[in-house]
């Protein structure tokens, strides 16, 4: 039955008891109207009291209702667009609420106390911990407020059921269309004059007129373009590029930092938040990670350069020689340089490859091996190689066949299981003396005879080295198919190895910044007593600290987004080092990212809760406590009129 129907039959029940009591049955006395009024109250809330309501809210109990209240950093939004923001929202339905009811939920649960609404600041809205704890803590039921950008829904309503809680969902946010970037790529450095590549991702949300594409606007110093990407559908993704040359770096310098800025058509987010990346680029003026120089050219660095550039972050080149001081740089379209520019390439390489009689190469070119710490050498001829302990001798006739299985070595795992017996021979193999660590390719002679490696390596003093003996590798990459992937196995594998723990600079960050993680920064051997201070776009200072004897790799802070700096001195063991670069910290999660729409939630309670107690509602104490009082007056009055 209504409860105001039932409040209504109370009254009229209650007067028309009083008028038969006081008009039929007691004697006709003067002022017995008086009692008569008193008794009709009395009756009135005695029948009336369990549907009247309490004075004021009822305190916190273990059964009822619990206000679940989303506090990730999307709450911080406009609810509509040119809107207040969605706590605003949020705040105004709240009203009133007991804080001892108001559970907030973001990263982790938190019940709120006396304290005021936290900032909106998680970088996750995970709803199903607050649904255990809601459960836990003995409520039947829950009212989530948010703006239904849970990243765990489907998860939470299912728990929600499991435990027999009620779930109603109180959105704060509208349902405008949403387009965001995300996971932009960028390279970690390029050379100046090859192509940029920066690739994307394109979401959408929310309902509103469809549309086909968006405009994607990159800006930058030395570009400014725009591309039309299509769009996918709501809670789907896309991919799109943008490439452009890469200008030339300022004169005098070896490299610089460019901010690239990606941003979508104005409206293709309503909110501003998804809108727009920022990426850094270092551009050289001749650089890559890794640079194959070959001065007795023949197919092998046709076939070396694509997979060295697989390899590596920062790209490769490879030199030919063409005539007395004159290379040729291979690419797209290949183009003639001086031996200058060849020596700058391989000052700034990480990893230096070199194809040659080790008898007859230019001085410079030795001095570099014998100074660089990570090389590969593939050596037609005898001679002592700079830097390495394994010498090339006597040439050895005949074809050489690579053994089944691969030799034990760190790249035994990228061979196994390959044919190796099905290889084209090896030609002008050369005999090694000296010692070396491990060799990762026997062959023997016409498949008869004893075996001779084909590549070995070593290390000392910090550095790595591999040598590689033999013509006619070219042609395993040239069948493709399994003879492709024992040359991609054994020469990726011997890069990999080279280049392990090997970085570009003595101190450099480990990853790509997020406001989700703590910085991390990489440190190379050697360096004691390192100061690193991170600074803001403003130059202030946001965070420091020193290390006297540093771990290989050091934790910093959790940074705010948007633009920054760090710089790193210490000793290294060259001297002193100093090394300042610019960076860029992401937003972490994708908690500001357009979301699919959907529906809101209202799943009844099981009945159950869990304790297995129906629920049980607040009930009004006053009518009853004021009924006794009137009837305790009517007693009075009448006794005062002469009633019995």
């Amino acid at each position: 039955m209504p409860t105001w129907l039932w409040i209504t039959l109370a009254a009229i029940a209650a007067s028309a008891l009083a008028v038969w009591a006081y008009g039929y049955r007691e004697e006709p006395v003067r002022g017995r109207s008086g009692p008569g009024l008193l008794r009709g109250l009395a009756t009135f809330f005695l029948l009336a009291g369990l549907w009247l309501p309490a004075l004021r809210p009822p305190a916190f109990e273990t059964r009822g209702a619990l206000v679940l209240l989303d506090v990730s950093a999307s709450m911080g939004l406009p609810s509509r667009p040119g809107g207040s923001s969605r706590l605003d929202s949020a705040r105004a339905l709240l009203a009133g609420f007991p804080s001892g009811r108001i559970l907030a939920f973001g990263d982790r649960p938190a019940f709120l106390q006396e304290e005021a609404i936290p900032t909106p600041s998680a970088a996750r809205s995970l709803l199903m911990p607050a649904i255990e704890a809601a459960g836990l803590t003995g409520f039947d039921s829950v009212v989530v407020v948010s703006d239904g950008g849970w990243d765990d829904p489907a998860a939470a309503l299912e728990l929600a059921a499991a435990m027999g809680l009620g779930v109603r969902e109180q959105r704060v946010a509208s349902s405008a269309r949403r387009v965001g970037l995300r996971d932009a790529v960028a390279p970690e450095r390029v050379n100046a004059g090859d192509t940029v590549r920066i690739s994307f991702e394109i979401v959408t949300g929310g309902v509103g007129d469809p549309s086909d594409s968006v405009r994607v606007l990159l800006r930058g110093s030395d570009v400014e373009l725009e591309v039309q990407v299509g769009l996918p559908e709501a809670g789907r993704s896309s991919r799109g590029e943008v490439r452009w040359p890469a200008a030339a770096v300022s004169a005098g310098v070896a490299s610089e930092w460019r901010t690239y800025e990606l941003s979508l058509a104005e409206g293709a987010d309503p909110y501003g938040a998804a809108d727009r990346l920022s990426l850094l680029v270092e551009v050289t003026s001749e650089a890559a990670d890794a640079v194959l120089v070959s001065e007795a050219p023949d197919w092998e660095p046709s076939f070396l350069l694509p997979l060295l550039e697989r390899v590596t972050s920062g790209g490769a080149r490879a030199y030919v020689r063409v005539g007395p001081d004159r290379y040729l740089r291979l690419g797209t379209e290949p183009i003639q340089v001086d031996a200058a520019a060849v020596r700058r390439a391989v000052l700034a390489a990480r990893l230096l490859a070199v194809q040659g009689s080790p008898g007859v190469l230019p001085t410079w070119l030795s001095a570099a091996l014998r100074r660089h710490p990570r090389k590969l050498v593939f050596s037609t001829g005898p001679g002592d190689v700079p830097g390495i302990t394994a010498t090339p001798e006597t040439l050895l006739d005949g074809e050489w066949y690579p053994e089944q299985p691969a030799a034990s070595a760190p790249t035994s795992a990228l061979l196994s299981g390959l044919q190796l017996a099905e290889l084209p021979p090896i030609r002008d193999v050369l005999l090694l003396d000296g010692s070396w660590e491990w060799a990762s390719l026997m062959s023997r002679r016409d498949r008869r005879g004893e075996a001779r490696p084909l590549a070995v390596a070593g290390r000392g003093g910090g550095a790595r080295w591999a040598l590689v003996v033999g013509s006619g590798y070219w042609r395993w990459g040239f069948r493709g198919g399994e003879a492709r992937r024992v040359y991609e196995g054994l020469f990726g594998g011997i890069a990999g190895w080279l280049l392990e723990g090997v970085q570009r600079r003595a101190v450099d960050l480990a990853e790509v910044p997020t406001s989700a993680a703590p910085a991390r920064w990489r440190v190379g051997p050697g360096i004691t007593d390192l100061a690193i201070t991170v600074y803001d776009s403003a130059g202030r200072t946001v965070w420091a600290e020193r290390w006297e004897e540093p771990e290989a790799l050091v934790t910093g802070p959790s940074l705010p987004a948007g633009p920054a700096s760090f710089e790193a001195v210490g000793e290294g063991p060259e001297g002193r080092l100093r090394i300042e670069r610019p960076l860029v910290v992401r937003a972490g999660g994708t908690e500001l990212e357009p979301k699919p729409l959907r529906p809101e939630v209202a799943l009844p309670a099981s009945g159950g809760g869990v304790e297995g107690e129906p629920p049980r509602r607040s009930r009004a104490v006053w009518p009853f406590a004021l009924a006794i009082v009137l009837l305790g007056g009517e007693w009075i009055w009448r006794r005062r009129i002469g009633l019995r």
